[in-house]
């Protein structure tokens, strides 16, 4: 019934558009097409462009983290004399032996800041080098978005992310529920980047770490003060914990040989608090220094449970507050002693003079400047 109707009423607005004149016409004209681009925004009308061309971008973490630690991941297993990077190098030639003629490979690595290899190309980038250090930290966010705007618009993209997963900074969980999250069109298609991801694993079993020394940040001058040394241990480790201030040892084993403190850990936490009287100065600081024990390991000899000295010193610092000064600007008295102006001098020394040693303010040092008065 709708078809029939439509018929008359075309011949209707055909005759009615013939009887304008030319001017009119086109003006008829363009209005309509203008209404029939709003209907059809509305509507939701959109063009969907399908294609074959597949574009993967491997992100890859080349961190010190990973550098050190990673042994083996999903999908990646290490070779004994191969690093982490060398194994998903590897791993990623393998994947991609079989990609189509027209298929894309992009790499991009990164540590504290991105950096590409290779956009996305045909030919095979994975002999270009990997290992390389740009900036300190771990920021995979910034990795995701820079590997999501390397796909081009012609191919469906994908993002392989070998990673620790130890960020330092930005939010990869919110970066990668974006990138994967978006939709496009009224029939919900997706038009966000896949993530996979190949986790390398730690494979620790021989490092001690000193993970922080908490100290006051304020303390009195020549005052007790508590200095916390937090230890981490993978395994059995045996070694002595030395503590330094401003550079010079402290003697923590009184009575025994030697400064430092003989001890044995295990997998785990270690505390140790130290009380250590401060010196005369405002800046104290405190060094401590996990030094392993040297043992006998088949023809050579190894460290205690330890593999690598550049983690075992962490530092913490206490200021001490140092005398205060007030300056009083006298534009009456032009600073002399028994001038009007000098009242408010005598009364703040007269008033550090009163209080005791423990609670006195500290501003006993009182000095007047003369402003000339006009």
């Amino acid at each position: 019934m709708v078809a029939l109707a439509v018929l008359p009423m075309a011949w209707l607005a055909g005759r009615w558009f013939l009887s304008m004149s030319r001017v009119r016409r086109w003006s008829r004209h363009r209005r309509a097409l203008l209404f029939a681009a709003i209907a059809a925004l509305l509507a939701g009308a959109v063009a969907v462009r399908k294609t074959d061309r597949l574009a993967v971008v491997a992100v890859i973490d080349v961190s010190e983290s990973v550098r050190r630690f990673a042994g083996e991941s999903d999908g990646v297993r290490q070779r004994a004399a191969a690093g982490a990077i060398e194994a998903v190098r590897d791993a990623l030639a393998e994947a991609t032996a079989d990609r189509g003629p027209e298929d894309l490979l992009g790499v991009v690595v990164f540590d504290g800041r991105a950096l590409a290899i290779a956009t996305p190309t045909r030919a095979d980038p994975l002999d270009r080098p990997l290992d390389l250090s740009m900036a300190d930290g771990t920021d995979i966010e910034a990795a995701l978005r820079y590997a999501s705007a390397m796909i081009p618009a012609d191919a469906a993209g994908r993002i392989v992310l070998f990673s620790d997963g130890n960020e330092t900074m930005g939010d990869a969980g919110g970066a990668a529920t974006e990138l994967v999250g978006r939709l496009a069109g009224s029939g919900g298609e997706r038009s966000g980047v896949p993530i996979d991801v190949a986790a390398l694993r730690y494979d620790i079993d021989r490092e001690v770490i000193v993970e922080s020394v908490d100290v006051p940040p304020t303390a009195e001058a020549e005052s007790v003060v508590s200095v916390r040394v937090v230890l981490r241990s993978a395994g059995r480790a045996q070694g002595v914990l030395r503590l330094l201030r401003s550079g010079q040892e402290l003697d923590i084993s009184p009575g025994r040989d030697g400064f430092g403190r003989a001890m044995e850990l295990t997998a785990g936490r270690r505390v140790e608090v130290i009380e250590v009287p401060l010196e005369a100065g405002r800046v104290h600081r405190f060094d401590a220094v996990w030094e392993p024990r040297v043992e006998a390991a088949g023809n050579g000899t190894a460290l205690s449970g330890d593999t690598r000295v550049e983690n075992n010193r962490a530092t913490g610092l206490t200021i001490t507050p140092g005398q205060g000064e007030v300056l009083i600007v006298d534009g009456v008295g032009r600073g002399g002693p028994t001038g009007g102006g000098a009242l408010l001098a005598r009364t703040l020394r007269r008033r550090a003079a009163r209080q005791p040693r423990s609670t006195r303010p500290r501003c006993p040092r009182i000095w007047s400047r003369s402003r000339p008065t006009t």
